[in-house]
């Protein structure tokens, strides 16, 4: 199956790692993994990738890969602002905010479900105290 190795190979990426060719991969697998959650949530089916997620224990790392993000965006972004757009510089950028949408989406279709809240443990603290803090920083 597909999802499964996908889910299988899930693997944390510091922020460092973003942008690189293994992060790339993991990337549109997630991609595909989201349209598929949001199809299963739609259409009131089995959600085969919530399970799959939750037996092999992934959703406290698709936290942390929305937590990598957000220090992605806090320390590379300014930097790439400064820079002279062009397509190199502002393509990456792109897809790195449109990741997190894709991740944002899946956790929102995800944390719908209590077992999902409780499979996240203490990473959902995580991202709830980074969340107010950004938004204390406003």
């Amino acid at each position: 199956n597909e999802a499964e190795a996908f889910v299988q190979a899930l693997r944390p990426f510091s922020p460092r790692d973003i942008g690189t060719e293994a992060w790339e991969s993991q990337r549109e697998h997630v991609q595909k993994l989201n349209i598929q959650a949001v199809v299963d949530a739609t259409n009131n089916v089995e959600e085969s990738i919530k399970e799959l997620l939750l037996t092999h224990e992934k959703i406290p790392l698709l936290i942390h890969e929305l937590i990598s993000l957000d220090l992605w965006k806090r320390h590379a972004l300014p930097r790439i602002f400064k820079m002279d757009f062009s397509a190199e510089t502002s393509f990456p950028a792109y897809v790195v905010m449109f990741y997190e949408a894709v991740l944002v989406g899946l956790l929102e279709v995800l944390l719908f479900h209590s077992e999902c809240n409780e499979a996240a443990g203490d990473s959902l603290h995580d991202l709830l105290q980074r969340l107010s803090e950004r938004l204390v920083l406003r």
